[in-house]
């Protein structure tokens, strides 16, 4: 029996088995291919003489033959082996020719041509099968969570994710003058915003001024003081004149509620920073997870993509369905399995990736799982990217930190976080947003 060549459900590539370590040494890669031709000899034997009698099975043996070979370079034998290798290649490509002929040239030369193409199908349909579980295994819960946005982070399928995404992105383009609103209250109010602390100092412009309405006072005092004083201390001017002081109640009242206005106004802002504070971080926080979201859309729809172009490009579906039916025994060759005749080499695929990869379900972060100096590098980073019209490598910063923060937490991660921080830091520095603050 030839070498098993078996679809690596772990990896999605197709494996020879018994080949060394990539970083093997000369004299265990020696080894390994001597050890195949000693294998070799014998089953060569018995497959030439299977040739006519079992003209499909010696094909496909022969194949496998053949990809064990290119498997192990002929560079890793030693000079003795390198004409058995030749000699064996040679028998080999006989076998394959007289199998064609007796299965008939033209079908024996398709199932030739079917063997890569199957190979090659499988390894894309894995990929998309794997992204496809990983994401149906996002768990999405913390989008429900939210406050002040509505997500409906629930899937039926994994190209449901997209919905979610779109979703994301509405909130966000609806939110925008959160922005503005954050910058409004100055750089004092920054972290306070941020981690939400009490509002440090009320920004001048947001209360209006009172000047001008305590003048307005002053001017009705005096001009009631002076009407009715007047009678008094002018003679000839009838008392009842002094009810023209009347006149000055008008400017006092303007005044007060003017005063007024301004003290309901400045009562409100505590309350109105608060709920600023909280939208302003779920704003940041959806911000950071559509980065997250939208890489794994992506990468589902580059696998999606590259399968439907692999069909597309060799002989559409048709040439698919007839294989993984008609050319059943091509598909188990590689999964070295076989499944219920009702199915398909799909549906024991993706059994198999389902089963694999069981337990490696990726969930977003919490919001109250970031600390204080998450969220200050969230920020920084957020602004950093609006800020870069170039999608130069400070702009890419975001994906990194949302990419740590909000899938990859954990001891392993730290050497790697501290790297991140420390660029978006140093970026932040030298970029003109230092002078909006402390994040911290």
């Amino acid at each position: 029996m030839a070498r098993e060549i078996k679809l690596d459900i772990a990896t999605g590539r197709v494996k020879v088995a018994g080949l060394p370590a990539a970083d093997a040494d000369d004299a265990t890669k020696a080894a390994a291919i001597k050890s195949l031709l000693d294998e070799m000899g014998p089953q060569l034997d018995e497959l030439e003489g299977k040739v006519t009698s079992d003209s499909r099975a010696a094909l496909l043996e022969a194949y496998q033959h053949l990809k064990a070979l290119e498997a192990h370079p002929r560079n890793w034998a030693e000079r003795s082996m390198r004409r058995t290798i030749g000699e064996y290649e040679q028998r080999i490509e006989k076998v394959r020719d007289g199998a064609i002929d007796a299965i008939g040239h033209a079908e024996g030369k398709q199932i030739w041509e079917d063997l890569p193409y199957v190979l090659e199908t499988l390894e894309l349909l894995h990929a998309k099968q794997r992204t496809e579980d990983e994401v149906q295994r996002l768990i999405l819960t913390p989008l429900g969570k939210l406050e002040h946005f509505k997500i409906d982070y629930q899937r039926n399928s994994a190209e449901d994710l997209q919905r979610v995404c779109a979703e994301v992105t509405t909130a966000l383009r609806e939110s925008t003058d959160l922005d503005e609103e954050m910058l409004a209250w100055g750089p004092d109010n920054r972290a306070a915003i941020l981690h939400q602390r009490p509002l440090v100092k009320i920004p001048e412009n947001m209360v209006p001024a009172t000047g001008a309405a305590m003048g307005a006072i002053a001017a009705g005092v005096v001009i009631a003081g002076a009407c009715g004083a007047l009678p008094f201390v002018v003679e000839g001017i009838p008392k009842a004149a002094a009810a023209a002081a009347l006149i000055g109640l008008g400017p006092i009242a303007y005044g007060a509620m003017q005063i007024k206005a301004a003290g309901a106004i400045k009562a409100a802002l505590p309350k109105r920073f608060t709920v600023l504070s909280s939208k302003f971080r779920e704003r940041l926080y959806l911000v950071c997870a559509l980065r997250t979201l939208n890489g794994f859309r992506s990468k589902l729809t580059i696998a999606v993509e590259a399968l439907r172009t692999h069909l597309q490009n060799n002989g559409g579906q048709q040439r698919w369905k007839h294989v993984k039916f008609e050319g059943r025994d091509m598909t188990e060759l590689f999964a070295h399995e076989s499944w219920d005749p009702r199915g398909t080499v799909e549906l024991w695929l993706n059994e198999k990736v389902q089963e694999q990869f069981r337990l490696d379900s990726t969930r977003m972060s919490n919001m109250d799982e970031l600390d204080e100096e998450d969220w200050g590098i969230l920020l920084q980073a957020f602004e950093l990217d609006a800020l870069d019209l170039n999608s130069s490598t400070e702009g890419r910063l975001l994906d990194s930190v949302s990419h740590l923060l909000f899938t990859k937490r954990g001891e392993d991660s730290e050497a790697e976080r501290k790297e991140v921080f420390a660029r978006v830091r140093s970026a932040w520095e030298a970029s003109s947003l230092a002078a909006r603050g402390a994040s911290t």
